[in-house]
């Protein structure tokens, strides 16, 4: 949702009376990106073979993503953890392995390809795949539509305030935006391997993005 920017300070000392206004535009646009959260886990008693093993398994996991139509520059580090872990109670707890989770994200560019690729990446070993977001790649034009919308609004709601007080005319003084992208997110993966000839029994209907803009607007009143 719509970030409500704050009170801009002003730039311009006024000599009038000044009416503060915050404005805003909005308008749903159909994704043309999705992005992709994937993590893998290996475990393994002695630490350095849990890391050959993890990177091992994220040279595999890259691979099948490609031979999907992912791009390897779409494919980030998305963070990682590791630690040693444990087991039993009291004084009786003692370290059974160590255990490395790595987390990528991907940026799709064919959203008609969805299920294929987070089923490819299930079979080539990714522990979990979902947090699915839908977003528009190129939202210059949009952004630029909806500040120009919002700038009018707030000069008209502030020549409504000019003329109910007397005045005929307003200047701007100043101006802060902010923006929001609002991205639904399909449910995630399951963080189970298919059967052979499975597909990942999914809707990953790509759902619309909501973009906004809101602008927090002074205006001083003249004649």
């Amino acid at each position: 949702m719509a970030q409500i920017p704050s009170a801009p300070m002003l730039t311009i000392a006024p000599k009038g009376p000044v009416v503060s206004l915050n404005v805003g535009d909005s308008v749903e646009q159909a994704p043309d990106i999705a992005i992709l959260h994937i993590s893998l886990i290996t475990r393994n008693r002695e630490t350095p073979a849990a890391v050959a093993a993890n990177n091992a398994g994220l040279a595999k996991l890259k691979t099948a993503l490609m031979a999907k139509g992912v791009l390897a520059s779409d494919i980030k580090q998305g963070g990682l953890s590791a630690h040693d872990e444990f087991e039993g109670e009291g004084g009786t707890r003692h370290r059974k392995g160590f255990m490395i989770e790595n987390y990528i994200q991907v940026k799709l560019r064919k959203l008609d390809g969805l299920n294929d690729v987070m089923g490819a990446a299930v079979a080539a070993g990714a522990t979990s795949t979902g947090n699915l977001q839908f977003d528009v790649a190129n939202k210059s034009a949009i952004m630029d539509r909806l500040i120009a919308n919002a700038t009018a609004q707030g000069r008209s709601r502030a020549m409504i305030h000019a003329q109910a007080n007397g005045f005929s005319s307003v200047r701007l003084l100043s101006v802060t935006e902010s923006e929001a992208r609002m991205a639904l997110f399909a449910p995630p993966a399951p963080r189970f391997m298919p059967r052979e000839g499975e597909t990942v029994p999914l809707d990953l209907t790509p759902r619309p993005v909501t973009i906004s803009v809101s602008l927090a607007m002074a205006f001083e009143l003249t004649n």
